[in-house]
């Protein structure tokens, strides 16, 4: 070979290497280009995998939570239920008890017995028994004076034919003093009419032994145990001690049992200064609430709310829910107490209206008025929907204002509280004071003590006080 052909061949082997090489490094960085892409693919199939992942698991925890409420309501039910029964055995017992004191009456009259506490007093021509009110103490006592009670007929309510009626249930106020009481006797000589005016009193004077007896039974270690039958429901004596003690908390259930004590005594007695009201509990407030999520969902993808599925809520509203027989139809205004924070209480009104929610706040200093604005917002948005989807604002003749939420008001200046213990109480008494259309001069810290006592011996006693 010359040595042309060597150089030529070296060169040429040189150029194929040089090549070779290039086309590895291309066929590398290609496939590392490739390499990439096909990472950069699974973790965008992984993301949206775990974004649908997280959309199942919130649909599945919104499914749970609402079941979760369906079945603590049916729960509530049940328990309501039971206690219903249970009211009507003791009514049907105490019935036949008295029938059968009745058949025997002139015999232990004749006899002057004074175990059964009946006295015999002349009144014209005729014969009254008078059966003293025995709450199971040491000496049965009368616990309200006759100028101070009034007869209160059970309440009759019509409710709306909205959708398929279901069964009515006697509540269980129907079973207690509140439907038994006896009429006030006229104690002026120069009046003609045949019952004097009721004046309402917020400030009922309870007297200091019956308080003490209220005291030793809540003090009382071995009964710690023993449950109170009230109007609405059996009580433990937490409930009670809670109620009547100073500086003790107060949780939904004392707001709830007292919210409605209130309002069925303040109805009943047919006070002429009591505004056109009915009454919501906590539990109506939590429902709404918790359905706010779900509501902003159906309008963030501009899907209806179904009202039709929220029975529990549109009961309310129709009167068609067990001691809440009133229909928002035929009111002006719904109080109900409502939790801020979760540790205070404050009182708000659905002005029905001029289409506000308005609220008393004993302790403003804990929440701006833009911030409770704000933790209205579901209450505000919801209300005027849910009425409208009962028909409400066809049987008042008006349109509907549920397009835009309802404003609030802060009610001011009201009497404030000066612990952090007693918004409870003051929840509850201004609620009593306005809805019976009283002046609030007597609503006062001062006053916060006595009110618990008073209180808690009216729910003790199955006797409302005015």
């Amino acid at each position: 070979m010359t040595p042309e052909e060597e150089q030529l061949k070296i060169a040429s082997g040189e150029l194929f290497e040089n090549f070779r090489s290039s086309t590895i490094i291309q066929s590398k960085n290609g496939g590392s280009k490739r390499v990439r892409e096909v990472v950069n693919d699974e973790d965008e199939l992984k993301k949206s995998k775990k974004q649908k992942s997280k959309i199942k698991m919130k649909k599945a925890i919104r499914n749970l939570q609402d079941r979760v409420a369906v079945v603590e309501g049916q729960l509530n039910t049940i328990k309501s239920d039971i206690d219903e029964l249970k009211g009507l055995m003791s009514t049907i017992l105490k019935h036949i008890g008295l029938q059968r004191k009745g058949d025997e009456g002139d015999h232990k009259v004749s006899e002057g017995l004074e175990d059964e506490h009946i006295e015999v007093k002349k009144k014209g021509d005729e014969d009254v028994l008078e059966k003293k009110v025995d709450i199971g103490l040491e000496e049965p006592i009368d616990v309200v004076d006759d100028e101070d009670v009034i007869e209160i007929e059970p309440f009759l309510t019509q409710r709306p034919h909205v959708r398929p009626a279901r069964r009515k249930r006697a509540s269980v106020y129907l079973s207690t003093p509140f439907t038994t009481l006896p009429k006030r006797s006229l104690t002026s000589t120069t009046s003609t009419s045949e019952s004097e005016a009721i004046v309402y009193d917020p400030m009922h004077k309870i007297l200091d032994v019956h308080l003490d007896r209220l005291r030793a039974w809540i003090t009382d270690k071995r009964t710690d145990d023993e449950l109170r039958e009230t109007f609405h429901g059996k009580k433990s004596k937490a409930f009670f001690r809670d109620l009547f003690m100073c500086r003790r908390w107060l949780s939904d259930e004392h707001l709830d049992a007292l919210f409605l004590f209130i309002r069925l005594k303040i109805k009943a007695a047919g006070i002429p200064s009591s505004q056109n009201f009915t009454t919501a509990d906590t539990i109506f407030m939590r429902i709404l609430v918790s359905k706010w999520p779900l509501y902003k969902e159906c309008i963030k993808e501009n899907r209806p709310f179904d009202w039709d599925e929220e029975y529990r809520l549109v009961d309310y509203v129709v009167g068609s829910k067990v001691d809440f027989q009133d229909p928002w139809a035929s009111v002006d205004y719904v109080y109900s107490p409502f939790n801020v924070h979760g540790n205070h209480w404050v009182l708000l009104c659905l002005d029905l209206v001029s289409c506000q929610v308005k609220v008393w706040d004993s302790l403003p200093s804990l929440t701006t008025a833009e911030e409770m604005t704000n933790i209205l917002l579901p209450i505000r948005q919801l209300v005027p929907k849910l009425l409208d989807s009962t028909g409400f604002f066809d049987r008042r003749g008006r349109s509907s204002t549920y397009k835009e939420p309802w404003p609030v008001v802060i009610v001011d200046p009201i009497p404030l509280q000066r612990n952090n213990c007693d918004c409870g109480v003051f929840a509850i008494k201004y609620f009593e004071y306005i809805a019976a259309g009283v002046g609030l001069d007597t609503l006062c810290q001062e006053n916060m003590s006595y009110f618990r006592k008073q209180l808690a011996f009216q729910v003790w006693t199955n006797t409302p006080m005015y």
